[in-house]
């Protein structure tokens, strides 16, 4: 089934580097670097897209926030303030500096609706780079980067929102690169899961380059009855590079009430080697599912832990991404019961009736 008919609602321009919230901030950015008389004149993505060059003569984007709603109709429509921006001295988009004036800060955001016939509609999708959403299938959206980031400095924020009674899956199209740069950067992801409402979340890993600082921060917000598999994967530093490092923590509550509590940080050397930590493994991922699994279950590189309250915590260890993904995966498929004929779930790849994330 493809997406609803999109439909223009006014001419945007594309759109400067955002994070994530229920409402896109928008600040005042100075005009776009001017090109060399001498360079070639940038490609353009679609009708209503400009592009301006940065230092270095890289091309970059310059307009507005992308927000897209549902109509009446269904129909998904395109709209938003055309907000300018410009070309950081590195050639990325830039989009309002924080009191500093260093890095971006971005907010994106997805919202779900219930519509006829108790189907999911996606009402709301609001983007800015590096943070940009598009919808793929009827309740699936994909995070795509359209600017390099996270970069040192960088304050980005994602706020997803499901109703009561519908389901979201949220991947991304590729693996995310966190880079060095000025100061630590941070990544905020909330998420607010309505009553009997189902939240996929299932990003590709997060790459910590060398000399990178990262903070990771989830706040999960349950209501009775949702259901949810959160997973996270993060590769210790691209091929033949140390690790960067990241502090992450991620935080869940059910009608207010704590489910689990988790945090954990990637390199520090005085801890990165133990036997008792990472030892030789590069790579880190767990996943917080509400099923609760019958039992504990250990195997090589990967454990299931049924948490207190209902839920279950799946952790792994790997020597690469393939190999990660793997075991949690394994672990998913202890907790979650078998699936009906034709589905298409995150654990289990289904008929692919209606198109998911696999």
């Amino acid at each position: 089934m493809n997406p609803p008919p999109t439909t223009v609602g006014q001419a945007t321009r594309s759109p400067a580097p955002l994070g994530t919230a229920a409402h896109a901030v928008l600040h005042e950015a100075t005009p776009p670097t001017e090109a060399p008389a001498s360079a070639e004149p940038a490609p353009v993505a679609g009708p209503a897209t400009e592009t301006a060059t940065g230092t270095g003569g890289r091309t970059t984007l310059a307009g507005s926030v992308t927000e897209t709603k549902a109509d009446a109709g269904g129909r998904t429509t395109i709209a938003g303030p055309a907000t300018e921006t410009t070309a950081d001295a590195g050639g990325r988009t830039a989009h309002s500096p924080g009191p500093a004036g260093r890095g971006m800060r971005a907010e994106a955001a997805v919202e779900t609706a219930a519509g006829a016939g108790g189907r999911t509609v996606i009402e709301r999708l609001a983007s800015a780079p590096p943070l940009t959403l598009r919808q793929t299938g009827p309740h699936t959206v994909h995070l795509i980067s359209t600017a390099a980031g996270p970069l040192g400095g960088d304050r980005l924020r994602l706020d997803l929102r499901v109703a009561p009674g519908t389901t979201l899956e949220l991947g991304s199209v590729a693996a995310t690169l966190v880079l060095p740069g000025d100061g630590p950067s941070m990544m905020l992801i909330t998420a607010h899961v309505g009553a009997e409402a189902t939240l996929r979340y299932v990003p590709e890993p997060t790459v910590l380059a060398a000399r990178s600082d990262h903070r990771l921060r989830v706040r999960l917000t349950l209501e009775p009855g949702a259901t949810v598999l959160w997973r996270e994967e993060i590769v210790f530093g691209r091929h033949g590079e140390p690790s960067g490092r990241c502090h992450a923590r991620f935080d869940a509550t059910c009608d207010g009430v704590p489910l689990l509590r988790q945090e954990f940080t990637v390199g520090d050397p005085g801890l990165d080697g133990s036997p008792a930590v990472y030892g030789s493994a590069r790579c880190v991922g767990t996943t917080f599912l509400t099923e609760r699994a019958p039992a504990p279950a250990v195997a090589e590189g990967v454990a299931v832990l049924p948490l207190a309250a209902p839920g279950t915590l799946v952790s792994a260890l790997a020597d690469d991404a393939v190999q990660l993904r793997a075991r949690l995966e394994w672990g998913e498929r202890q907790a979650m019961p078998a699936p009906p004929t034709g589905d298409d779930s995150v654990a289990y790849g289904g008929e692919a009736a209606s198109p998911g994330i696999g």
